[in-house]
């Protein structure tokens, strides 16, 4: 599972350095931050289960799912580093001791995503109660319609 500095590192590369604020939530691997241009949840696909991968794959637009390239280092077996989409081509690593793995990794903008995250899994921040349906309807009203998780 990634680590919440690991989460942290992509929300901002993707949302804006600055002012970050994270959020503790309820599952190993799904993180929610605030970052000063956009926030979101960040979520590890690995701890979703095949449903909520689906679902989610599904309704979340393609544009808000990101493939990670991670580093394992094979002689700790410790991921060392995370690579996004944008510079794949540039990475460098000892073909011998380190190895690349294809990370799914979901961003649920905090705008509109955040619902249907909410909807369909049972992930939540801590503390926060709220209600997924109006936005839901707002942005995403064909997904009500076709809850499956």
């Amino acid at each position: 599972m990634i680590t919440a500095s690991q989460a942290r590192s992509m929300a901002e590369t993707r949302w804006g350095k600055g002012g970050t604020h994270g959020y503790r939530t309820n599952r190993k691997g799904a993180f929610y931050y605030s970052c000063s241009g956009h926030g979101g949840y960040v979520i590890d696909g690995r701890c979703l289960s095949e449903a909520e991968t689906a679902v989610l794959t599904e309704h979340i637009s393609m544009g808000t799912n990101w493939k990670a390239l991670e580093i394992y280092k094979l002689s700790t077996g410790k991921v060392t580093k995370f690579r996004g989409p944008e510079n794949y081509r540039n990475a460098r690593y000892c073909a011998v001791t380190e190895t690349w793995r294809h990370i799914p990794i979901f961003f649920g903008e905090e705008d509109c995503d955040w619902a249907v995250v909410e909807h369909f899994t049972t992930i939540r921040i801590l503390g926060v109660d709220r209600d997924p349906i109006p936005t839901l309807k707002e942005w995403y009203p064909k997904c009500l319609i076709s809850k499956t998780a």
